[in-house]
């Protein structure tokens, strides 16, 4: 079908409410090009219409634009799948994903969706004797009703519900949360604001490590392992409730595959009993990217810094290592460990199994460059310097004592995939105790690692 709209001057009615809607095109000559492709972006990136095009007629001279708008409507229903693996010289994963969505024909702002993903991570030394027992599954199904233009245009508002099953390294947990958000520009569509509520009730099982409960023990009597259960909040079911915020500057030239630009991220919580949780605590977590090439090479910079401040949600604790973090280290595993005084957690130590840290800290550089093609498909390599470090506590963090990794990797291009891997070595931290795998790590993954 086709629109057509005409603007005469910036400031009429029906200029500014197209404007308003659609970012109609402005009406001097130099522009006109450019802003019918930035108004066909707008009516794209309202997610129904599969084909949009925007023309403006430039015979004429006048102050008057007539611009055509013709769109193809989506299909109100999708239906999508997806598998993924992964290693780690601690690891191996399998991972699998499916959903849909529906958009109403009586509410065509409207958009309901549901998704349920499934992984199993398996020891690496259980893989190599066929053994399975040890594997952790990791189960999430999502339900969520989405509404554009909610009460002003380009205004989305969004309720989530769903259940977790998740075991990871010292314990189970499972729960239901809620979720309620807002999000929308402010002013440019590069700046994106969104705010929310969160609130879940969790509940944990086969807690591991120095920190197990231990058989022989009295349960009317609290042990050096319970006061640490006690500390890291395992104790216990756990209600978490939190009013939550983020700002995005995104001025990269493709948010898939950057070549230049900045990205910067800002990501708070306020945890409180007003938000109906048990904890009180503050979490910030700022982020900034750079891009440069030059000469066909791309500079990537990153640094990273989160702190959670009063008391620590189990489920929040920050960790580092594996393909998008420390790649000196496997998934995760650049993080404080579990330990059996009243504390629960030492940030270095020689038990296996991390409990993750209220401070973090990542930092790198990386040159990306294409060096030739294998059967059409393009090939190429990278360099890079990792830095981070997680901490028990959020105070206790500090960039001149980052732990440092150097490395490369190869990467191909398939269609619609980057698959790289990298090989990252430890330039400090290599001590005795360490993973057994000390000093190198061997990472594969999808996609650009930041």
């Amino acid at each position: 079908m086709r629109r057509w709209r005409r603007c005469a001057t910036r400031s009429s009615p029906a200029c500014a409410a197209h404007s308003a809607r659609s970012g109609s095109p402005a009406p001097a000559a130099s522009s006109r090009t450019r802003s019918a492709a930035a108004s066909q972006t707008e009516i794209y990136d309202l997610g129904r219409f599969s084909s949009v095009e925007v023309t403006a007629d430039r015979s004429g001279g006048g102050a008057v634009v007539p611009v055509g708008v013709a769109v193809r409507e989506a299909d109100r229903r999708e239906v999508h799948a997806g598998f993924g693996v992964g290693a780690d010289p601690v690891h191996f994963e399998a991972r699998v994903r499916g959903g849909g969505s529906w958009v109403p024909e009586s509410a065509p702002l409207v958009t309901t969706a549901a998704e349920a993903r499934v992984a199993a991570t398996i020891p690496r030394e259980d893989l190599t004797k066929l053994e399975t027992g040890n594997a952790e599954p990791k189960i999430r199904v999502i339900g969520s009703l989405q509404r554009t233009d909610l009460w002003w245009p380009r205004l989305r508002g969004e309720i989530e519900g769903g259940y977790d099953y998740q075991t990871v390294e010292a314990y189970t947990w499972r729960g239901l949360h809620v979720r309620l958000g807002l999000g929308s520009p402010l002013g440019p569509r590069w700046l994106q604001l969104r705010v929310g509520w969160l609130l879940e009730e969790l509940f944990f099982k086969g807690i591991k490590g120095a920190i197990a409960p231990s058989a022989s023990v009295d349960t009317d009597t609290c042990d050096t392992a319970c006061m640490a259960r006690s500390a890291l909040g395992l104790s216990g079911p756990q209600r978490l409730g939190a009013y939550q915020a983020s700002l995005v500057a995104d001025l990269r030239d493709d948010p898939i595959e950057p070549h230049r630009g900045a990205y910067l991220a800002v990501t708070a919580a306020k945890g409180t009993q007003w938000a109906g949780g048990a904890l009180d605590y503050w979490q910030i977590t700022p982020e900034l990217r750079y891009y440069y090439s030059i000469a066909g090479t791309v500079m990537a910079a990153r640094v990273r810094v989160g702190q959670i401040i009063g008391d620590v949600p189990v489920t929040e604790r920050y960790y580092s290592g594996g393909i998008s973090g420390q790649r000196g280290f496997p998934e995760r595993q650049l993080a404080p460990r579990v330990a059996l005084d009243p504390t629960g957690c030492a940030s270095t130590g020689q038990d296996p199994i991390v409990i993750g840290g209220a401070g973090l800290i990542e930092t790198g550089i990386e040159l990306r460059r294409q060096i030739t093609t294998v059967f059409g498909y393009p090939v190429g390599a990278n360099l890079f310097l990792d830095g981070a470090d997680v901490t028990c506590d959020a105070d206790a963090i500090d960039p001149r004592h980052l732990q440092w990794a150097a490395g490369t990797g190869i990467w191909v291009k398939v269609p619609g995939l980057k698959i790289q891997g990298d090989i990252g070595y430890r330039l400090n931290r290599k001590g005795v105790d360490e993973l057994p795998d000390q000093g190198v790590a061997l990472l594969l993954g999808i996609g650009e690692t930041f």
